[in-house]
């Protein structure tokens, strides 16, 4: 992104790793993302698993790592279940968000779970 002044350059490295049961009654997924994107008009959108006919494009800005674990189990012939855990720490600084969303902590997670019956 050029401002006008100099070129500014950010970074985003990642490792998945994607495991399927052959049964397919099980399956997960996990990744663990460094970035390092000092400037806001740099920030990086990724795109993210997640549970059933979701998805998730959180942005990356400033210093930190963010990993996240995804599950899948079909423990009955006709429920599903998904359940994920995502988590940011951010290494340049002790607070994250702004406003009424501002947490005073360098670090931000999440949890989501999903029940699928079919009747």
């Amino acid at each position: 992104f050029f401002t006008g002044k100099e070129t500014d350059i950010g970074f985003h490295l990642f490792g998945e790793t994607v495991f399927k049961a052959f049964s397919g009654k099980f399956d997960a997924s996990v990744r663990v993302a460094y970035f390092n994107v000092p400037v806001w008009e740099t920030r990086v959108y990724v795109y993210e698993r997640d549970a059933l006919h979701n998805f998730s494009i959180p942005f990356y800005y400033g210093e930190g790592i963010r990993c996240y674990l995804n599950v899948h189990i079909a423990p009955l012939k006709k429920g599903d279940l998904w359940l994920r855990i995502a988590s940011t720490r951010y290494l340049d600084r002790n607070e994250n968000g702004e406003g009424i969303t501002l947490i005073s902590c360098p670090s931000k997670s999440e949890a989501k779970l999903q029940l699928r019956l079919s009747l």
